[in-house]
């Protein structure tokens, strides 16, 4: 079940786009310019929108962070990539050093690592950029989380192969 305020939230917006929809609806034909393309438009707009909130039921509660999959060879110095999320667009994010997955040694500075989060907050992309030469090859892993005051929360996780 997904949290009140994610709920208060979708329920808000559902709200807000079906009074702007009605809105705009009302003033169309005061205005005589109201027509049957409109109507599909207007009932279509309300599926839509009746549907993306039933969706926020549908997600799944567990805590396990999505994973933002990049990959690099010897020839390459940077990788992006891209990962659905759900935040604050004004979050403040902190990324951890990229470790080796297998425990050897070796790492990469988080400072190689830029998380930014765009669309209001619901695409987190990843980029890796400026990788040091010599790199061992393997998969390197690290989390990007959001500071919460004195405590931060892991919301995806990063996933780095190197390849020969």
């Amino acid at each position: 079940m997904p949290s009140f305020g994610t709920i208060q939230t979708e329920y808000t917006r559902l709200l807000t786009n079906y009074f702007s929809r009605w809105d705009q609806m009302l003033s169309d034909v005061r205005q005589r310019r109201y027509s049957p393309q409109s109507l599909l438009s207007d009932v279509l707009g309300y599926w839509t929108d009746a549907a993306a909130f039933s969706a926020v039921f549908m997600k799944p509660t567990t805590d396990v962070a999505p994973r933002v999959a990049l990959a690099v060879d010897a020839k390459t110095r940077s990788a992006a990539g891209a990962v659905s999320v759900d935040e604050d667009a004004n979050a403040t994010l902190a990324v951890s050093d990229l470790l080796r997955a297998d425990g050897a040694k070796g790492k990469i500075a988080a400072g190689s690592v830029q998380a930014n989060l765009f669309e209001n907050g619901r695409i987190l992309v990843v980029n890796v950029a400026a990788l040091p030469s010599g790199l061992k090859a393997g998969q390197y892993t690290s989390q990007v989380s959001v500071q919460e005051g004195d405590q931060s929360r892991a919301i995806a996780e990063v996933v780095l192969t190197v390849a020969e």
